[in-house]
């Protein structure tokens, strides 16, 4: 089943969008009942931001194989984009203001992904994959003195290997309404292999989906991130985005450590017959927390929330608008699937 969408939109790392694409769903094996169907999504994107045009390309991957004992998930971004960076830790992100003195711009290509296989019941291994490209082509102010992306700023390639660690009960993987995901995934970044930084990270997530009638679920999210070594800024856990404290611009708190605890009251619509209809909203509340290391988490707290509207476009596969809201504004996204 194939959906193509396009047309403008609005995100405050990308400003005035015009994308074009689709969704493309399907099973790969369609005698097996309970397989879940996998999806691919690709979107070509023009931009205008901060007086500057930009492009780019996002793609995701969610397969199943094999009465979905075999999973490969991924995510691709490419392009030239118009950015904004504050620097490292907690203190920078409030100590720059938003504009010029932050602006840059950047030509990026990344891909991380990871091959599970089932081991028993809902337990899930296999290897991870990240790989970086992140050149900035002109410099932000507010780099000027920064050690990290002075060191960093003509090093613009890493790519390290890993492995996945899995428990997985979620009814359906892209829009859960029932269920529990547990992810630790373990990176290690080799300047042997041919990485131009060394070090290593570490990503534990967990999720859980309770539903209190069909239609209506309330879905949890727990993360915590964590880097070690000679990390380069942008490959460094940061909050922000789509998926992640939304209301704040992805990267503008970013540090060796971040943990994350998102609450979000998800509602579906019914027709006149009591049936569910293809229109949806949510609310939400987050709060997350930047630091250097554990210890500096406490104190450095940030607030998201906000509400959104969702449309089945295919079975159990939303398109995503959300207008979340934070300490320094508001931000409004577009997107396929939810947040987590």
């Amino acid at each position: 089943m194939f959906s193509f969408l396009g047309g403008p939109a609005y995100t405050p790392e990308q400003g005035l969008v015009l994308a074009a694409g689709g969704l493309y769903s399907f099973k790969t094996d369609r005698d097996q009942e309970d397989l879940q169907r996998s999806g691919l999504s690709m979107f070509l994107i023009g931009n205008y931001v901060d007086s500057e045009t930009g492009y780019g390309l996002r793609a995701n991957h969610n397969l199943f194989w094999n009465n979905n004992d075999i999973q490969f998930r991924g995510a691709w971004e490419a392009g030239s984009q118009g950015k904004h960076y504050w620097g490292v830790g907690y203190d920078d992100a409030q100590d720059f203001e938003f504009g010029e003195t932050t602006q840059y711009k950047a030509t990026v290509n990344n891909y991380d992904g990871a091959l599970i296989f089932r081991m028993v019941d809902n337990w899930f291994v296999g290897p991870s994959i990240r790989v970086n490209y992140f050149k900035p082509t002109t410099d932000p102010d507010s780099a000027i003195l920064d050690s990290n992306y002075n060191e960093f700023k003509d090093k613009p390639f890493t790519w390290g290997l890993g492995a996945t660690l899995q428990y997985d009960s979620r009814d359906v993987v892209v829009n859960a309404w029932s269920g529990s995901l547990f992810r630790a995934e373990a990176l290690a970044f080799s300047e042997a292999l041919g990485s131009q930084a060394e070090y290593q990270k570490l990503n534990v997530d967990f999720r859980h989906y309770y539903s209190i009638e069909e239609g209506r679920v309330i879905a949890v999210l727990s993360q915590y991130q964590q880097a070690f070594g000679d990390v380069p800024y942008y490959d460094m856990p940061e909050l922000g985005g789509a998926n992640s404290m939304r209301g704040y611009y992805q990267g503008q708190y970013r540090d060796r450590t971040t943990a994350e605890v998102t609450a979000e009251y998800r509602h579906t619509f019914r027709r006149d017959n009591g049936a569910l209809s293809a229109h949806g909203m949510t609310v939400w509340t987050g709060v997350g927390a930047v630091g250097e290391s554990v210890e500096d988490l406490s104190g450095h707290a940030i607030i998201s929330y906000g509400v959104g509207y969702r449309y089945e476009l295919q079975p159990r596969m939303n398109i995503r608008l959300d207008l979340g809201m934070g300490k320094h504004g508001s931000a409004f996204y577009f997107n396929f699937t939810e947040a987590f």
